[in-house]
Parts: C-alpha cells; sequence; structure tokens
C-alpha cells in the first residue's frame, strides 16, 4: 500500500488536484481514485497537500462550468464535496523556497505542481496525481510519484 512514512500512527499520503478532481468528477481513472480513497481511509491514513489544492479545484470547476462542461450549480456541486474530504492542508512557508528548487530543477513551466511534489518530499510520502505528463516530467527525480492510471488495486 502507498505511504512511505509514519506520523502519529497512521501513514500519509499526498494528493495533487488532479487527483481529487478524478475521484469526484469520474472520468477515466476515477474508479481507481474511488478505491485507493476507500483503502486510505479504511488503513486510516492521512490525506495531505499544500494549501493551493482548492484554488486549483475551484479555478477547474469553473472553467469547466464556463465550457459548458458542467453546470455552474454541479460546480458549486463538487466544490463542496471536494472541501469536505478529509484532506490536511500543509501552507508552511518552506514550502514555495521547495517548489522553486524544484521547479528549476525539473524544468517545469510553473511552481504549482512542485508544491505537491516539494510537501511530498518533505513528509517522505508518496505523491498521487491524475497527471501522466507530470510523472513522465520527474519520475526519475522523484521516483515516490505515482499515477493514478498504473494503479490496479
Amino acid at each position: 500500500m502507498p505511504g512511505r512514512k509514519e506520523m502519529a500512527g497512521s501513514s500519509i499520503v499526498c494528493v495533487d488536484a488532479s487527483f481529487v478532481l478524478r475521484l469526484l468528477l469520474g472520468g477515466p481513472g476515477s474508479e481507481r481514485a474511488e478505491n485507493l480513497w476507500e483503502q486510505w481511509e479504511h488503513d486510516e491514513f492521512r490525506s495531505m497537500a499544500p494549501g493551493l489544492i482548492y484554488f486549483q479545484i475551484t479555478n477547474a470547476l469553473h472553467r469547466l462550468s464556463v465550457a459548458s462542461t458542467i453546470s455552474v450549480e454541479e460546480a458549486e456541486q463538487f466544490l463542496g464535496l471536494a472541501l469536505e474530504l478529509d484532506i490536511d492542508i500543509v501552507s508552511e512557508p518552506f514550502l514555495h523556497r521547495s517548489a522553486l528548487s524544484i521547479a528549476r530543477k525539473c524544468n517545469l513551466k510553473s511552481t504549482y505542481d512542485a508544491h505537491y511534489l516539494a510537501l511530498a518530499q518533505d513528509l517522505d510520502a508518496d505523491l498521487w496525481t491524475a497527471d501522466r505528463r507530470l510523472v513522465n516530467t520527474v519520475a526519475k527525480t522523484f521516483p515516490w510519484i505515482r499515477f493514478l492510471g498504473d494503479y490496479s488495486g
């Protein structure tokens, strides 16, 4: 089972916005996300993310509603569900410095993904994502990044 660090008797896993959106919105890999989430809850894993996760989720839902992929009401419902998930938020200043360094090291175009990587690295935890491009870009440097599409449990 994923998660490499024990904290207060429970394992830790980091999730990014793409993972949470797949969990909520469905689509390819959504069943895998649901199975993982249920397993983590059963095994008392702590799900963690940097504070920017809700900004990214809100933005994605807004963009989907503007594109008429989902309704405004659905966007509001999905946001409510996202906010109810048991995700511990970390908003420590060190994340920004680490994210800047990681983004430079991995030649990332922005630091958003690097914040998740910085948190997972600090917590010695696996980072779960539905972003194949990110995994392909950083997997050699951060072998503990996990692509939802590769999960077979």
